[in-house]
């Protein structure tokens, strides 16, 4: 048989979730799930947004919903483009045989 979600049950689950911890868990999904899309477009990697409820019995009749949200999000490659200088084999920012005009990279 298929499960049917009703929109009373959707207004319900989002009413219940914007409750927990004040409305902090649904603040700190909202900015990484922000954080995650843009990391994603930026990186063109994939990136996981977790939220878990925890449930427990407190009383008769009665729940504690505790709630965590965490984020799997692609760190940005930190990258530059160098010459090589085929003396000293080090990186340099300035093509090697490179003609300079006097006046012009005096510091060089």
């Amino acid at each position: 048989m298929e499960n049917i979600v009703l929109p009373t049950q959707v207004e319900q689950f989002l009413n219940a979730f914007r409750s927990i911890g004040a409305g902090s868990l649904s603040e700190d999904a909202a900015k990484k799930m922000a954080r995650a899309i843009r990391a994603t477009m930026v990186e063109g990697k994939k990136s996981t947004v977790t939220i878990k409820l925890h449930i427990k019995s407190n009383v008769e009749d009665q729940v504690v919903i505790e709630g965590e949200c965490t984020a799997s999000i692609p760190k940005p490659k930190l990258k530059a483009a160098f010459f090589v200088d085929t003396q000293t084999f080090m990186p340099t920012r300035n093509r090697p045989n490179q003609q300079i005009l006097p006046g012009v990279n005096d510091a060089r």
